[in-house]
């Protein structure tokens, strides 16, 4: 990879925002879910600014959300938690494992 390409992926992964919709009324802000290496980098590279979190990680969800002692789903679980009781809903395994599967970091959600 030359200068000129290092420093166009450079700028394509500092310029990714985060997943879910620009519009929405609530965001949480934090450190990324994953650490680095050139393979996450190469996916990186092909993301727009705002993703739906469902199109990048729809095999890793899967298994992600069904895992107990997932750091991410820890992270993911905290803050389907919050979504759901800032909302008035039912707070239980299987709501917040809905939420995450169906409305956070989604476009539509």
């Amino acid at each position: 990879m030359n200068t000129t390409q290092a420093n166009n992926v450079l700028d394509r992964q500092l310029n990714f925002i985060g997943y879910g919709r620009l519009d929405a009324e609530i965001w949480f802000l934090g450190m990324h879910e994953e650490e680095g290496g050139e393979e996450f980098i190469r996916t990186r590279d092909n993301l727009k600014q705002v993703e739906d979190l469902a199109d990048v990680f729809i095999f890793q969800r899967d298994s992600e959300l069904k895992s107990e002692d997932s750091s991410r789903s820890i992270t993911w679980n905290s803050i389907s938690h919050i979504m759901l009781k800032l909302h008035g809903k039912e707070l239980n395994q299987e709501s917040i494992r809905k939420y995450q599967v169906d409305y956070l970091g989604r476009e539509n959600g």
